[in-house]
C-alpha cells in the first residue's frame, strides 16, 4: 500500500497510508516541512523524508523531476510535499528543498509548480502581497 509522510510541529515525522493526492484535505498542512520539528532540527541533523508516493502518474512525475531540476545543482535535496488536483493547472504541487540560505546557513524553501494548458510543468510565482499586482523589479507595492 502506498504511504506518504506527515510532518508536525509537535512530533517527529510519521508515515501514513495513501498517496499525497488522496490525503484528506484537513491534513494538507501536515505536508509542509516549515515550522515543524524536522525544520527546527535541520541545523543539527539535516534530512528530508523519503520521496513520497505522490499518486501522480509515472510520466508526469518524471516530467516534473526534469522540469524542477533543470539548471539546478545535481546535489539539490528536495521532496514533493503536497499534490492537489487543481482546476487551473490540472495538478499543483508543493516542493520543499534546502537550497535557500539565511544568515545561519541552509534553510527550508517551498515552491509551487503546476501543469499548464501547454502540458508542461511550470513554477507558479507567488505574489508577496495578494490583492495588489506584483510588478518586479522595483515593485511600487512592495519595493522589490
Amino acid at each position: 500500500m502506498p504511504q506518504h509522510t506527515h510532518y508536525s510541529p509537535y512530533e517527529s515525522p510519521r508515515r501514513v497510508p495513501g498517496t499525497l493526492l488522496d490525503c484528506t484535505p484537513r491534513f494538507l498542512s501536515y505536508h509542509r516541512v516549515e515550522g515543524t520539528e524536522t525544520g527546527a532540527d535541520y541545523m543539527y541533523s539535516p534530512r528530508l523524508g523519503p520521496e513520497s508516493d505522490t499518486g501522480l502518474p509515472a510520466p508526469l512525475m518524471d516530467a516534473l523531476k526534469r522540469a524542477y531540476m533543470y539548471r539546478r545543482s545535481a546535489d539539490t535535496q528536495w521532496v514533493i510535499a503536497d499534490v492537489v488536483a487543481d482546476e487551473a493547472y490540472t495538478y499543483r504541487v508543493h516542493i520543499t528543498n534546502r537550497t535557500m540560505y539565511n544568515g545561519d546557513g541552509p534553510d527550508w524553501h517551498t515552491e509551487e509548480w503546476g501543469i499548464h494548458a501547454d502540458g508542461h510543468w511550470h513554477a507558479i510565482p507567488k505574489n508577496p502581497h495578494p490583492g495588489y499586482e506584483h510588478l518586479p523589479a522595483f515593485c511600487p507595492n512592495c519595493g522589490y
